[in-house]
């Protein structure tokens, strides 16, 4: 309840940028992101969306997170293409 989706759109190189930050001051180990669409890649970004570090994608297309308190993450995924 206190993560907050502030931005999930399209990448400058055909990523989808998804920005997450933690609203209530309070830290968060574990929070998960779950993709529907078989996911190929994900990584950290900064806020200009320059790619940073992998992060490991868990079955079932996830991606698990640790917060900060009101600390700000932007993620970069890559999703498979469909046929």
């Amino acid at each position: 309840a206190n993560l907050v989706l502030s931005a999930f759109k399209p990448g400058r190189d055909g990523s989808t940028i998804v920005r997450v930050y933690e609203a209530a001051g309070i830290a968060t180990t574990g929070a998960v992101i779950t993709c529907q669409m078989p996911l190929r890649a994900a990584q950290t970004a900064n806020l200009m969306e320059d790619t940073g570090s992998d992060l490991a994608i868990a079955p079932e297309n996830q991606v698990q997170l640790n917060f900060a308190p009101f600390e700000i993450k932007t993620l970069k995924l890559k999703v498979q293409p469909s046929k």
